[in-house]
């Protein structure tokens, strides 16, 4: 069961980047996670500082740009944000992802990777933040913590 937050917390997910402005722009409606998640609202979507997979990773970046051309709310040349909240987004539902749906479902979750538990979190109503929001996550956190958003957010 999902730890209850005091008022006006909201819970942050850490995600990496390029898979953490695909969830805010509205364009990756599925997060591929090894659990299954109980937890159905609204979240948080913090980069992760992890700038260094993605740059190691131009394959992947040359697949998602091909997959994503010409979509307007998809710019390769738009400078990603590490480090900080990006936007938040509604998780509404949570299901197992069998190996068909799994690649059925390619185009709405975007991941390279594939393990035998899957799970995959529904997402939807993202929210893009203007201005982006520096965070610190708390030691030890890995895909979890919680903040008090600004006003406005």
């Amino acid at each position: 069961m999902a730890e209850q937050l005091k008022d006006n917390e909201i819970r942050v997910l850490a995600v990496r980047q390029p898979w953490a402005s695909l969830i805010v722009e509205g364009l990756k409606t599925i997060e591929v996670r090894s659990r299954p998640t109980n937890i159905r609202e609204r979240v948080a979507i913090y980069a992760t500082k992890d700038e260094k997979w993605l740059h190691n990773n131009l394959w992947y970046r040359v697949e998602l740009a091909s997959k994503l051309q010409g979509d307007p709310r998809y710019d390769p040349s738009e400078k990603l944000e590490y480090g900080k909240i990006i936007g938040s987004v509604e998780i509404v539902d949570c299901i197992k992802m069998s190996f068909i749906n799994f690649h059925a479902a390619y185009n709405q979750h975007f991941s390279p990777y594939r393990f035998a538990d899957d799970h995959g979190w529904e997402l939807d109503n993202p929210i893009k933040f203007e201005t982006p929001i520096p965070y610190k996550p708390p030691k030890g956190a890995v895909v979890w913590s919680k903040t008090v958003l600004p006003e406005g957010c």
